[in-house]
């Protein structure tokens, strides 16, 4: 999947693959970028599993000091909630 992010309530995949946003709450989408509005945020893809071998690739600009327990990317599974979040020493955590 591959997203350019660029016009309002832009989340069409153009890799070809329609692999669309499916939700997206209280986020814009200019410049390139998916913009989180603050408070509960967030964009979901389709994509219920990565295969060995995928990569992610993003870049995360903020607008604040990031807090202990901001949540970056979350997914559910049948082995548990996995997420990377900012953790107290300020890095990144993956639980």
């Amino acid at each position: 999947m591959d997203y350019d992010f660029d016009g309002e309530d832009k989340a069409e995949d153009i890799s070809g693959n329609s692999r669309d946003l499916t939700v997206q709450k209280n986020v814009t989408f200019k410049n390139n970028a998916v913009t989180l509005n603050g408070g509960e945020s967030y964009a979901e893809t389709p994509i219920e599993k990565l295969g060995t071998g995928n990569r992610l690739a993003f870049d995360i600009t903020l607008t604040e000091a990031a807090q202990p327990g901001y949540i970056l990317f979350e997914t559910d599974s049948e082995y548990g909630t996995h997420y990377i979040r900012i953790m107290e020493d300020g890095t990144l955590g993956h639980l």
